[in-house]
């Protein structure tokens, strides 16, 4: 029988391969700028969390941000925002006892926030730094997608707000009747959580 240690260590390890190659799995959304691309990699994060804690989310969100990086081309700052991103959802389901729809919802309008204030501060002047970009040439891009945006206010509220929440949606989907399904598999089989 394996310690609680070992199987920690062994669920975590292959979530976080499977979140990893779930991050080489991205789609472009229509109607939203060709840098912005989705990927559902945060469904073993929210997994990870629920089932065996905060911290082997957290595990699990930084070993695939890690063996992104290795893939990137955003100098890691697509990682690392997407590290804090799932941080912040996790975080705020992990308020909850028991979440359901309502835990999840709020996860998912959390994460839109804190992405609309970290781009605002943080993001869009680091990639504006490091592709040499200007914030005129970074708002047409994002026109030629389709999206009326001429100010980062524009910016921020058309297409980050927007993106996060459909990513957080479709995340919460996904993750919410699969971790309900193995809850009830691993306590079943004997083994706690």
């Amino acid at each position: 029988m394996m310690s609680r240690a070992v199987r920690f260590i062994t669920y975590v390890g292959l979530l976080s391969a499977f979140a990893t190659v779930l991050m080489f799995w991205q789609f472009p959304v229509p109607f939203m700028p060709v840098f912005l691309t989705l990927d559902v990699s945060d469904v073993p994060v929210v997994i990870g969390a629920r089932l065996f804690g905060w911290a082997a989310g957290a595990a699990i969100a930084v070993v695939k941000g890690l063996l992104h990086l290795f893939a990137s081309s955003s100098f890691g700052i697509g990682e690392i925002a997407n590290g804090i991103l799932s941080l912040t959802f996790i975080t705020v389901l992990q308020l909850f006892r028991r979440p359901g729809l309502f835990a999840y919802a709020l996860a998912t309008v959390s994460v839109a926030l804190v992405a609309c204030v970290l781009n605002f501060t943080v993001l869009l002047p680091a990639y504006q730094y490091a592709f040499g970009i200007s914030t005129e040439q970074l708002l047409a891009l994002t026109r030629q997608a389709g999206r009326n945006v001429y100010t980062i206010w524009d910016f921020l509220l058309a297409v980050i707000i927007p993106f996060n929440l459909v990513k957080g949606g479709l995340v919460s989907a996904l993750s919410l009747p699969i971790v309900r399904r193995l809850a009830r598999y691993i306590r079943a089989a004997g083994q706690p959580l």
